[in-house]
């Protein structure tokens, strides 16, 4: 376990975990529908939200490894060659946001 799966741990358990709680026992759909909660609900959303969180932590080490062992690089974005050549014509000033704009069923 390292410093930071503690660090979101806790920040999970300080920070999300009380606006979490503070924000499904205020939610209300209607006025005829009651909220009904027992301790095993907060205690639930409690420790997934803060587990979440220290996983969440996790991640800038997982890609420091993974990039490391030489599974992920900078390029291995899906969008790369697309945003460097975007770049590239923003630069030489022949832009055109137009031509980039393409309908949700293309």
């Amino acid at each position: 376990m390292s410093l930071c799966f503690f660090g979101g741990l806790l920040f999970g358990y300080f920070v999300m975990a009380p606006l979490s709680i503070n924000f499904f026992a205020n939610y209300q759909a209607s006025e005829f529908i009651t909220n009904m909660f027992d301790i095993s609900d907060y205690l639930t959303t409690v420790i997934i939200v803060s587990i979440a969180c220290a996983f969440m932590f996790e991640l800038p080490l997982l890609i420091y490894f993974l990039t490391r062992m030489g599974l992920v690089s900078g390029d291995s974005s899906a969008n790369t060659d697309a945003m460097r050549s975007r770049h590239t014509a923003r630069r030489r000033g022949n832009h055109n946001p137009a031509r980039h704009i393409q309908p949700s069923f293309w």
